[in-house]
């Protein structure tokens, strides 16, 4: 940092979002296929997680991709190639809602559309940070005439029921709640008034009724609001597995005479003993559907919030629920720990490895099972012996993914004493309120005491430190005109006083230890 030139500009807001498998495949320089590590000699292996196109495996080693030794290089990204699309354990319980809410005929959410203009409009107007005009919108009462919407019109909100506003149909319901919206966007002393004093934690709360309102009306609804087919229930087991349960016989009886009249209803198939295991690719085709269908909602609900966040991020895709590539951390974030003449490996490449390892298994039970399935004759039984090991690889496959990001979804009994390796997320968790969690409470004179409630003295923003901290640490501070008469005051309480200053740095870069000047010295370098 050059403290000479200040730097004019600040960060306005950030925002996080996945990386898609085809830019973790741009970021990565080498693609890890070998669950080996190191060879009979000790080296790393080609293709191994300590491949040295990560970087240097030792101090003494030069890095493959950037030639730089072990302290200059950054590190480089790998990845593995995951066969068949595993779920994202951070947003199974999101994938699941999804499924119980979406219709498996028209891969729509099981609302009608008046009730999605509505939803629709609210998370547009909080994503603007207009609050009341989002509240505003329940105030509307849909009272459709036909029978079967007057049905859908139940199950609205009770505090809709009680409205002074009434429309009597739904294109008369969505062309106001479309023209409601559009005016509040269009209020540009609102928008200005909202954008100035956007509360992100009001705005989150109110959000988070909504989407709860809105997954509850999908879930809830039992036949569809745009096709009006009857779905099967959902079912899952734990964080690896979904089935798909088969229709009572009242709800088959009516879908039989629906597909009788209509013939638009297609055949669900592979039923046995009343449910059928979905495989990771029907929930991806079956996502991406619902992604393709209804971009608007699914964006509201999973993209950017901030109406600040540029458009070309804005969009969700159903690519965070899934992981088909696997982004593989640099060799100095994985260092291997030696004892004598002994190396072992970090606890993160135990994961990794098992996935490697089902990865293989996936690949050759996929294979065998074409193979068996191309045979002439058919061998019923080898046939279902293969089906059912490649279904077994693909959940083992999954339970090592979820063991990666987080430890806690792994089933896998350990033996007494033991415990499963830490995943991602539990390395992050132990980072967690490091100041509260060993400061707070403890008589420890202010240092590094920070507060989650009123205090006289301190800022919610704010950390306490004792005077022999705030005296020893420093940081670098260019000189403004808007901050002269502080820095001038610092250099002159030289480094004993606080608040003040232990080096000058001149315009020809040379610097004045100011703990080693008199105090007029230190008060004319103040005007130099």
């Amino acid at each position: 940092m050059n403290i000479s030139v200040p730097v004019g500009t600040e960060v306005d807001y950030v925002s996080f979002s996945f990386y898609e498998p085809n830019e973790i495949r741009k970021i990565s320089v080498k693609q890890i296929v070998n669950p080996v590590l190191f060879d009979a000699l000790g080296h790393p292996t080609k293709g191994g997680l300590y491949d040295p196109s990560l970087g240097p495996f030792q101090k003494t080693q030069i890095c493959a991709t950037c030639s730089q030794d072990h302290f200059n290089c950054p590190g480089h990204f790998g990845h593995i190639e995951i066969p068949i699309p595993a779920y994202n354990p951070m947003f199974f319980d999101n994938l699941y809602a999804l499924l119980r809410s979406k219709c498996v005929y028209c891969h729509q959410f099981r609302i009608s559309r008046a009730l999605m203009k509505k939803y629709t409009a609210q998370l547009t107007l909080l994503q603007h940070g207009l609050i009341s005009q989002a509240q505003a919108l329940d105030e509307i009462v849909l009272d459709f005439k036909k029978a079967n919407e007057a049905k859908e019109d139940e199950t609205l909100e009770d505090r809709m029921e009680e409205s002074s506003l009434s429309l009597s149909t739904a294109e008369e319901y969505i062309d106001y709640v479309d023209n409601f919206m559009k005016d509040a966007l269009a209020d540009e002393e609102a928008r200005k008034y909202a954008a100035k004093d956007y509360k992100v934690t009001v705005i989150n709360d109110v959000r988070k009724n909504v989407m709860r309102n809105f997954m509850k009306h999908c879930i809830h609804s039992k036949k569809c609001g745009n096709c009006h087919g009857i779905s099967p229930p959902v079912r899952r087991d734990g964080a690896a597995k979904l089935f798909q349960l088969a229709l009572n016989k009242k709800d088959q009886a009516v879908m039989d005479r629906m597909k009788e009249s209509t013939g638009s209803f297609g055949e669900l198939k592979g039923f046995a003993n009343g449910q059928r295991f979905l495989t990771p690719y029907d929930v991806r085709k079956d996502v991406q559907a619902l992604f393709e269908k209804e971009g608007e909602i699914t964006t509201l609900l999973f993209g950017a919030r901030d109406p600040r966040v540029p458009s070309f991020i804005k969009k969700a895709t159903y690519h965070m629920f899934f992981i088909e590539v696997l982004a593989v951390a640099p060799t100095r974030f994985r260092p291997p720990s030696v004892m004598g003449e002994k190396t072992f490996e970090s606890p993160q490449n135990e994961l990794l490895s098992a996935i490697l390892k089902g990865s293989h298994l996936v690949r050759d039970f996929s294979e065998e099972l074409q193979a068996a399935s191309q045979e002439e004759p058919v061998d019923k039984k080898k046939l279902e012996v293969t089906r059912n090991r490649f279904v077994d690889s693909i959940i083992n496959l999954q339970h090592a993914v979820n063991s990666f990001i987080d430890s806690t979804k792994n089933p896998t009994q350990v033996a007494q004493g033991q415990n499963l390796p830490a995943g991602i997320r539990q390395v992050l968790e132990k980072k967690e309120g490091l100041f509260r969690k060993h400061m707070m409470g403890k008589r420890v004179n202010y240092a590094a005491r920070s507060v989650i409630s009123p205090d006289p003295f301190i800022e919610t923003s704010e950390i306490g430190i004792p005077p022999v901290f705030a005296t020893k640490l420093t940081y670098p501070e260019p000189v403004t005109p808007h901050n002269i008469k502080e820095m001038r005051q610092a250099v002159i309480n030289g480094p004993n006083k606080w608040p003040g200053a232990t080096h000058v740095q001149n315009e020809d870069q040379s610097i004045d230890v100011l703990g080693d000047l008199s105090i007029e010295s230190q008060g004319v370098s103040s005007f130099t």
